[in-house]
């Protein structure tokens, strides 16, 4: 067994653990005023690990490799010991068993971290015999409560969980939800039954939504999915004409696979309607085996039709043969409370959790009573409390088994087909597509969730890195919370001559027309770039593929032209458009230096075009201080989205910011990114003596054009982007070996402006420079006013003009780009704010 990095994540939890479990004081943590999905910096790498010391990096909550622990069964939320009652038949010391399995993988290993390892569990009394250390196993146990009379309810399935399907609304009237939906996600993602849930329809208030309420819903519920692992293509937005008629479809289809021994258990929370249409377009002998379980008697979800829009009831769902379980109101354990109630959701020092917490504040007063539905459902409690959750959520996570549908078993798939046959969202790499919003701002997943573009610039990764050397990256930045990889297929830096560390170039007699394909699987360049991209898009990260660098087409070598760019994109439409990736033409190159250049770009993207049946996103990569729209102008149909470069020169802020905003006034909209800007570590004018940039400077390109309107950010490194290490030449001037850079200050830092951003309406966001009457700094806010944030590069004083928001007394929240935690505020006179000191920071201005 190779000792990998995940190994020694897992052994990371398991210490944590063991040190809980042995009763050793935990570290104090500081409590900010709000939290907005901060994580920790970095990935786990080989070597990361001393003594079960963490050296500045964080174990990304993913599969742990090499036999140790299975997904997340040793997690920070499973290894903390807790004071909840401990009953018959549970392990007082959950973290013990996994811990184990740990001792015994190491077990003879001769790699000296292994040792470290194994000699560190020792110390703390485990071994790969089994034997408990002190303090577990003599926990005094409880007896199992009594079982209750629960009239004509079926008791909870228990261990034996069949086919799970959820309705939820949110979109209209009921905050609650949007806490309500992510807790049920958690507690059946605790139980590894991510495969028993085969349908969930949100926002299914059908006949009107509020948009905030619609866009707060959508994040909570995909949200979860994607952090929780569950196949997001069993979710659907009922608000949507489509989204209502597939979550309807599907939800009949599993409701007409159901038998005697193979029950569908239906948890509805809101309106029927989604229900009642599927049980009513279904086999009425199927419905006999359907179980529709709700709580409260007389509520808004009991009798939903009176209201003056019509609808169904509860009782024309019985009608229809669907058994009726109801179980007592959950708002009495489960309803509203105290924040501080849930601070062990922040405590717990997992991401996952921690973004929990986020949505359960969101709501009013992290009510999740709907949730303890989808807990009786898989436990039989009727009357869950806040107890029974922790115990849950802070234990082990149980390992998914595969997924399955209803009749899978006979080899016909449940799910209804897509449109056209096109392919289920994620099929090809497990990520859900990426389509231009409504408003032609941003970028979202279908159904409205908003995509975040935080890139990092990859340029020579599919060149100079090997694959080792790709997976350490990639692990990389998707712990730091990037979402894109930008890289180059035919780079800038000999990438047609110069072969790759396994000895590949990618085309014959440099040929774009003739891509340097060889049979197997392992066998030539193209082979290497299909791993690399898979590996990534299995990391949760999307590829941003340039075609080739602009050097291709002008200043040399001069290979790609107009009579052989369109096979070349046909080449790339056809094997890489079933992947997550975006296709971007271009690379940093005038736009206006050669008469032909349009016609090969066009010809690229048609190309493109013609062999992508995914339709992938397309985009160009303009030379320093121009736009995309310099090469296709804004209602040119050739891109879907824009971008700019910026500049690496010595220039304010502010001027990062003049061809941005220039192009989020043109028409049509349309999303507008910088893909390079103010490398980290790179010096200004690629002259060293003028000095370095720093992540001050990263952040503060990042803040400044994204308040601006920027629909996302590209972060980039000097020594990353051209995977410089020590005895290769390097074409910019360098300090440190792309191994270290990978964990500067500032690529730690990025993820905090996204979570920032995706902590509140998204998709209404616009930028409002207005809103700062005096001091320095750019400012954004949501278009109906319940928020803004102002970004102050140097901290200071600001005066804000607040009558645009919806409340003329908001809530004030210093937000620090640097950690990611934030610190209640308050005006030192009617519009005006001082930051806490004279570094960067964002004011967050809440008006409800």
């Amino acid at each position: 067994m190779r000792f990998s990095a995940r190994t020694a994540a897992a052994a990371l939890a398991v210490l944590a653990a063991a040190t809980a479990g042995a009763g050793a004081p935990a570290p104090a943590v500081p409590t900010p005023a709000v939290q907005f999905a901060a994580t920790q910096d970095g990935a786990v790498q080989d070597g990361a690990v001393q003594d079960g010391a963490v050296q500045d990096r964080a174990v990304q909550d993913r599969a742990v490799q090499d036999g140790a622990v299975q997904d997340g069964a040793v997690q920070d939320r499973a290894v903390q010991d807790r004071a909840v009652p401990v009953r018959a038949g549970q392990d007082p010391c959950p973290w013990h068993a996994a811990a184990v399995r740990l001792a015994g993988s190491l077990a003879g290993e001769s790699d000296p971290r292994a040792e470290r390892l194994r000699a560190a569990l020792e110390r703390r009394g485990i071994t790969a015999d089994g034997a408990p250390p002190e303090g577990c196993g003599g926990a005094e146990q409880e007896e199992p409560p009594a079982e209750r009379d629960r009239g004509d309810a079926a008791p909870g399935p228990g261990d034996g969980v069949g086919r799970i399907a959820v309705g939820a609304d949110g979109n209209q009237h009921d905050e609650d939800d949007w806490a309500s939906a992510p807790m049920a996600l958690a507690i059946l993602a605790q139980r590894g039954l991510q495969p028993n849930l085969v349908n969930f329809t949100y926002d299914n208030h059908i006949w009107d939504s509020d948009p905030t309420h619609r866009e707060n819903m959508t994040e909570s519920v995909l949200g979860a999915a994607e952090r929780f692992g569950f196949d997001t293509s069993a979710f659907y937005d009922a608000a949507d004409p489509d989204g209502l008629a597939a979550g309807v479809a599907d939800l009949t289809a599993e409701i007409n696979a159901s038998t005697p021994d193979d029950e569908l258990t239906i948890v509805i929370g809101g309106p029927v309607e989604t229900t009642w249409m599927a049980l009513d377009a279904a086999d009425p002998q199927a419905r006999e085996n359907v179980r529709c379980v709700s709580h409260g008697e007389g509520t808004f979800n009991q009798t939903h039709g009176a209201t003056d829009h019509g609808g169904h009831s509860y009782d024309d769902v019985i009608d229809l043969g669907c058994r009726r379980v109801q179980i007592p109101d959950q708002n009495g354990n489960l309803g509203p409370t105290d924040m501080s109630d849930w601070d062990y959701l922040l405590d717990s020092g997992d991401p996952d959790l921690e973004w929990l917490h986020s949505r359960l504040e969101l709501a009013e007063k992290g009510d999740v009573s709907d949730a303890g539905v989808t807990y009786f459902a898989i436990t039989g409690e009727e009357e869950p409390t806040r107890a029974d959750l922790e115990a849950l959520l802070t234990g082990p996570r149980t390992e998914p088994p595969a997924r399955r549908f209803a009749s899978e078993a006979e080899g016909v798939s449940s799910r209804p087909p897509r449109p056209d046959g096109a392919q289920e969202p994620g099929d090809a790499a497990g990520l859900p597509p990426v389509e231009v919003s409504a408003n032609g701002r941003f970028l979202q997943h279908p159904g409205g969730r908003p995509f975040f573009w935080l890139a990092d610039t990859g340029w020579e990764l599919f060149h100079r890195a090997d694959r080792e050397d790709a997976r350490l990256y990639l692990d990389t930045r998707a712990a730091q919370g990037f979402t894109v990889i930008q890289a180059v297929a035919l780079a800038e830096k000999g990438g047609l001559e110069v072969p790759t560390p396994a000895g590949h170039t990618p085309l014959v007699d440099e040929d774009p027309a003739r891509p340097d394909v060889r049979p197997g699987p392992d066998d030539d360049y193209w082979d290497d770039v299909d791993y690399m991209i898979d590996y990534a898009n299995a990391q949760g990260l999307y590829v941003a593929l340039w075609a080739a660098w602009g050097s291709m087409v002008q200043d040399g070598p001069e290979v790609l032209n107009a009579s052989n760019a369109r096979a070349y994109g046909e080449f790339l439409g056809e094997r890489y458009g079933g992947k997550d990736v975006f296709f971007v033409l271009g690379g940093d190159r005038e736009s206006n230096a050669g008469a032909n250049t349009p016609e090969v770009w066009r010809a690229l993207a048609e190309g493109i075009r013609a062999t992508d049946t995914h339709d992938r996103l397309i985009s160009f990569h303009p030379w320093g201080e121009e736009s995309s729209t310099e090469m296709f102008p804004n209602d040119s149909p050739v891109l879907d989205f824009n971008l700019i470069q910026g500049s690496h020169k010595k220039v304010p802020f502010a001027q990062l910011t003049t061809l941005l905003v220039e192009d989020y006034g043109k028409s049509p909209p349309k999303p507008v990114i910088d893909s390079e800007v103010f490398y980290e570590e790179h010096p200004f004018n690629w002259n060293s003596r003028e000095g370095w940039k720093t992540a001050v400077h990263a952040r503060g390109a990042a803040y400044y054009q994204v308040f601006s309107g920027a629909a996302g950010h590209t972060y980039g490194n000097g020594a990353v982007h051209q995977f410089w290490e020590p005895g290769m030449d390097a074409p910019y001037e360098v300090r440190d070996a792309w191994q270290e850079a990978i964990r500067h200050e500032g690529a730690t830092q990025m993820r905090h402006l996204k979570d920032l951003l995706l902590s509140r309406s998204f998709l209404d966001r616009i930028p409002d420079r207005s809103l700062i009457t005096s001091g320095a700094g750019r400012a954004t806010r949501s278009e109906s006013g319940s928020w803004a944030m102002v970004y102050l590069p140097e901290g200071g004083s600001v005066d804000v003009d607040t009558s645009v928001l919806a409340s003329s007394s908001p809530q004030v929240t210093w937000f620090d780009p640097r950690t990611g935690e934030s610190w209640a505020g308050e005006a030192a006179g009617a519009g005006s704010y001082t930051a806490p000191d004279e570094q960067d920071w964002v004011l967050v201005l809440d008006a409800p």
